[in-house]
């Protein structure tokens, strides 16, 4: 059975040492002594046992029950020599003397028992109360240790308090979940509180592994998730070109001499529009293992935010796109990677016209406020719910509309965010009320530039 917390603390800390507590009591005495002898000659009495026995009663409450038998001794025969006529001698006492005597001894005696006992109390109780503050600072600050390494440091700081110095903890084993401590080199009454301390650490740290086992099965739930999505995005987003190209090569290599040129120049354009959709596939899984491993170091520097526009807008494929541009005449100087940044715009773009090429013009606009450049894209398509807004710049995530229409690989949006939070940036996405679906891409303006 653990023991009661009352009995974790043998004696007060404070309490001074024996040989100097029998010194103060004695001194104790000599100053009631010298009371005695003001009111003796102030007022010619010498009914001053009231002023010893308060004299014991001091030293009982400040020194114990042993310091006090001694003031009450040397009260007794300060009493006889200083009191009892002949003053300043001893003197033979009589019947009554010795009973006056017995009774101030006993008093005395009692009064040092009581008062020494109350002060141990006072002593234990506030004992008590600092090692229930300690456990519960310890308490909380091991609740709240992120790591192993922390919570074995706070845990030596706190034993060091309590022993009143360094205490060697001994870290558990992966298997274990104990600190452990020598016991020998413990000063008295500190063991018990240390034992607690020791088990509020052991749980901390059974909860600590036990986080870090979570997090670590979700870290390889999610990698199985990603290489199983990689993989059926592999699977479908490269078997569909390679078959195309495989079909258009094959078709121009049996029958090119006899076809005539506008399919053989449709054949030709097929194989380069596939083997150019493999290319940007495989160069978004590429980015997207950039952003997830961190590898990404963007050379920062002042660039026009209008010129990588329009080379965005010159790409072939996006000659079909109907684009209004919202922009001002003179250049817009951002903080940003060039390649970073129009790969970004890219993929932007690539989802407008993937999901609302059809669906009327696609709106550029750039505006700068307040420090920053905003780059909105703002298209006529069918948007997406309010509640699907967040998961669109996840991986893989293509929604309904992107499934429907046999979209790419979901990879695009991600790789946008990921490479302008690189440049200290934010993607945002805002629906347009049912119709349509603005993402704006929010850049820091140059500092050359404001």
């Amino acid at each position: 059975m653990r023991p009661s917390l009352l009995s974790l603390s043998s004696g007060p800390s404070h309490q001074p040492h024996r040989t100097a507590a029998y010194l103060a009591a004695l001194g104790v005495v000599a100053a009631a002594t010298a009371v005695a002898e003001v009111i003796f000659r102030v007022f010619g009495t010498d009914r001053l046992t009231v002023v010893f026995l308060t004299a014991v009663v001091i030293v009982g409450a400040r020194f114990g029950a042993g310091p006090a038998y001694l003031a009450g001794l040397a009260s007794v025969a300060i009493n006889n020599v200083y009191l009892t006529e002949p003053r300043f001698r001893f003197s033979t006492f009589t019947h009554e003397d010795y009973l006056v005597l017995c009774l101030f001894a006993l008093v005395a005696m009692l009064s040092g028992r009581l008062t020494g006992r109350l002060h141990s109390a006072l002593a234990q109780s506030r004992a008590e109360s600092r090692d229930r503050a300690r456990l519960l600072e310890a308490s909380r600050a091991f609740f709240a240790a992120a790591s192993e390494t922390a919570l074995l440091a706070d845990l030596s700081r706190r034993l060091e308090v309590v022993a009143g110095a360094p205490v060697a903890v001994a870290a558990p084993g992966p298997a274990e979940s104990a600190f452990t401590v020598e016991a020998d080199r413990l000063p008295d009454g500190s063991r018990e509180v240390v034992d607690l301390m020791l088990e509020l650490a052991g749980g901390a740290l059974s909860r600590i592994r036990a986080a870090e086992q979570r997090l670590e099965l979700r870290t390889l739930e999610r990698t199985a998730e990603f290489r199983q999505a990689v993989l059926s995005s592999v699977s479908h987003d490269l078997r569909t070109p390679l078959a195309t190209i495989l079909t258009s090569a094959s078709t121009l290599k049996a029958f090119g001499d006899t076809l005539p040129e506008e399919t053989v120049a449709r054949a030709y354009a097929d194989i380069e529009g596939e083997a150019l959709r493999m290319n940007r596939f495989i160069a978004g899984l590429l980015d997207m293992i950039r952003v997830d491993g961190g590898g990404l170091e963007p050379d920062l520097h002042a660039l026009d935010v209008l010129e990588v526009l329009d080379r965005c807008l010159g790409r072939p494929d996006l000659q079909a796109l109907q684009v209004v541009r919202s922009w001002p005449a003179e250049p817009v100087m951002v903080e940003a990677d060039p390649v970073l940044l129009e790969r970004a715009l890219d993929n932007v773009l690539d989802n407008a016209l993937r999901y609302a090429g059809e669906a009327g013009p696609v709106e550029v606009a750039v505006t700068t406020a307040d420090g920053v450049a905003t780059v909105a894209v703002t298209d006529r398509g069918p948007g997406l719910p309010a509640d699907e807004l967040a998961q669109m710049f996840d991986k893989f995530y293509r929604g309904a509309a992107g499934l429907r229409r046999g979209g790419g690989a979901g990879l695009g949006l991600s790789i946008t965010r990921g490479f302008v939070e690189a440049m200290a940036g934010r993607v945002e996405a805002v629906s347009g009320g049912g119709r349509g679906l603005s993402l704006r891409l929010i850049l820091p303006v140059s500092e050359a530039a404001a």
